[in-house]
């Protein structure tokens, strides 16, 4: 069976096809790219656009710069790609690209800047050969990504130049089970693991000084 609409049914379904029409002809502009970001580094996104002929297309940047102008705000007629620096004091930010072709805008997460830790404990030691040195505590480290996740891996050396993985020692502090046979080094290596960015903490010394025998 067949059904028929009115005069007026059709004015409606008319007017809703052509509302239909508009939101459709608004999403012809699309961003993509990174969104958990660090400051300092230089991220590019990728724009798409139905753009017309003497179109003009409008980028803007909060929380950023556009490399290519070191400006926050630039016009185009044609827009591929574009480059952003995301600035440091601020946790979020966004760009905005606004043509005849419609309105779209990416929204990011400003990572704070990577920290690989403090070791807390004195900055050196002095014992005996006998003696079994004390734990070396250290700060978390934080950082590095919109939701971190870091190892660790003590290292020592006896000159600060060649340094050598400690075996089995992966927790974010390091003990002592048995005393220094000479000097060390030591210090911490901390990775974090979704940028894969490294940073070492500051280096403590412990001193192994001889036993002198009593006469």
């Amino acid at each position: 069976m067949f059904h028929y609409l009115s005069s007026g049914a059709q004015k409606v379904l008319l007017v809703l096809l052509g509302l239909f029409s508009c939101s459709i002809s608004f999403a012809q502009v699309t961003i993509s790219g990174a969104e958990c970001v660090l400051t300092g580094m230089v991220y590019q996104y990728d724009i798409k656009g139905d753009w017309k002929e003497n179109d003009k297309i409008n980028i803007c940047v909060e929380g950023g710069v556009l490399v290519e102008t070191n400006t926050t705000c630039v016009e185009k007629q044609t827009v591929s790609s574009i480059r952003l620096q995301w600035s440091a004091g601020r946790n979020t930010g966004k760009v905005t690209v606004s043509s005849q072709a419609g309105t779209a805008d990416l929204g990011v997460n400003i990572a704070p800047g990577f920290k690989p830790g403090f070791i807390e404990t004195a900055d050196k030691q002095i014992l005996t050969v006998r003696k079994i040195p004390a734990s070396l505590s250290c700060t978390q480290a934080s950082g590095g990504n919109c939701s971190p996740s870091f190892s660790y891996q003590w290292e020592e050396s006896l000159n600060k130049v060649h340094w050598k993985e400690i075996i089995g020692a992966t927790e974010p502090n390091l003990s002592f089970a048995a005393p220094l046979k000479q000097t060390t080094f030591f210090r911490r290596k901390v990775v974090e693991s979704k940028s894969q960015t490294i940073g070492y903490t500051n280096e403590i010394t412990v001193f192994v000084m001889p036993v002198t025998e009593k006469k």
